[in-house]
């Protein structure tokens, strides 16, 4: 009689065991994909620089608009480990200098705004010290007045700009890190030409047009990011 009831004490223990182990909640990285920034902290400026020309081609015409200078502003709006892949950096403002299209000056205004802020994602895991990720809500309008032309480069039909590229981790404290924008041909972005004016040549650029966005950005301070799956 009391092996059967040292049998039965241990098999109860046992169910109890596996019930528990089933109801405890899984690993947070197993739940969900999460991202490991640093500097830490909330709401951490960082600004942008280009090194080298910013490109936006159209990918029907061949014609390119090509801006000498980019500078952008944003916040890290929080820091640390366990974020979520999305919205992990926000962009408050960009502004264009030096654009040119076929020689002649263009003026390029963004709409990124703290009321209406560009986005930075991650889209993958970071494979040696390189983050897949995208820019989204990318929008700007474009003025050539010696061709006659105006238009907005955004995002196909109603959809939001997207931009894909990948984040580089600073190489050492107080180095940039690295935000590249990949040349044609890429994969993941949207952009195309809407309200081309009518003087525009269509030689130039027409509405729905493809734009393909390249160009490398220094961003400061210096991020390293770990985006884990």
């Amino acid at each position: 009689m009391r092996k059967i009831a040292q049998k039965a004490v241990t098999a109860t223990a046992v169910a109890a065991s596996a019930i528990a182990l089933t109801a405890a909640p899984a690993p947070a990285a197993l739940l969900a994909p999460s991202v490991t920034i640093n500097p830490t902290g909330t709401n951490i400026a960082i600004s942008a620089v280009n090194s080298g020309n910013i490109v936006g081609a159209n990918d029907r015409t061949g014609v390119a608009l090509i801006c000498t200078g980019l500078t952008a502003t944003g916040v890290l709006p929080s820091g640390g480990s366990g974020l979520p892949w999305a919205h992990i950096a926000k962009v408050t403002g960009v502004t264009f200098s030096g654009c040119t299209v076929l020689g002649n000056p263009a003026t390029v205004t963004a709409t990124a705004s703290a009321a209406n802020p560009w986005w930075l994602d991650v889209t993958a895991a970071t494979t040696a010290g390189s983050t897949p990720g995208k820019l989204t809500g990318v929008d700007v309008h474009i003025v050539v007045p010696a061709l006659n032309c105006t238009g907005d480069a955004n995002g196909a039909g109603s959809a939001v700009g997207v931009v894909p590229g990948n984040h580089i981790d600073r190489t050492a404290a107080g180095a940039p890190s690295k935000l590249k924008l990949p040349p044609p041909p890429s994969t993941g972005d949207n952009i195309e030409m809407a309200n081309v004016s009518a003087t525009c040549p269509s030689s130039i650029a027409a509405n729905n047009d493809p734009v393909t966005l390249a160009g490398t950005l220094n961003i400061t301070p210096g991020l390293t990011v770990l985006a884990t799956p």
